[in-house]
């Protein structure tokens, strides 16, 4: 080999030898970051406790403080999966800490109905500032009235039109729906 094959050889080699274990280096940064901090906080609390910290009834205890906090993230899961995204027991949860819980309930369901109140009075406040379809209205007046019209024609063919009116009649109307049809000419 030559001496540049050689150099370059050296040089990727540890490129390679980091493909292959990246894989790994990254599972173990994720899995490990979090269980050597788990780790290191337990090992701390239980030399400050004098290894009280891993006795049974003290176990059950901090088991019994997390049950709540556990419960309520299973059900989170449940309602995300559902796609009903729904973060009000944050609220309440914290709230029911200084409160009682019905309380809490009350004052996150007074929060939510004053902002929705809130909302509807600025989309009602927008939706006054809009104007109306004047053209549309217009269109819509003119076909009614060409539709009374047409129809008091046709109500008077019974009682003597000939043909040549009913043509006539047709021939409007043509003209009419071609009329709607074509874009208006900008002004």
């Amino acid at each position: 080999m030559t001496e540049i094959g050689q150099n370059s050889a050296a040089v990727l080699a540890p490129s390679e030898r980091g493909r292959r274990f990246g894989w790994a280096r990254t599972t173990l940064a994720r899995l490990g970051g979090v269980t050597l901090a788990v780790l290191v906080v337990g090992t701390y609390f239980a030399i400050r406790t004098n290894g009280q910290l891993l006795i049974g009834s003290n176990i059950l205890t901090i088991l019994r403080g997390l049950s709540t906090i556990a419960i309520m993230g299973f059900g989170l899961t449940v309602v995300i999966i559902a796609a009903e995204i729904d973060l009000s027991f944050a609220a309440v949860y914290g709230l029911a800490q200084v409160m009682p819980a019905w309380a809490a309930f009350l004052v996150v369901a007074g929060v939510y109905l004053l902002v929705a109140a809130l909302l509807g009075f600025l989309a009602l406040r927008r939706f006054r500032a809009l104007k109306g379809p004047e053209r549309a209205i217009a269109e819509a007046k003119e076909t009614r009235d060409l539709l009374v019209e047409h129809n008091g024609r046709a109500n008077a063919h019974t009682s003597g039109l000939t043909a040549a009116d009913m043509v006539d009649i047709r021939a409007e109307a043509a003209t009419t729906l071609h009329a709607y049809e074509t874009p208006p000419t900008p002004s």
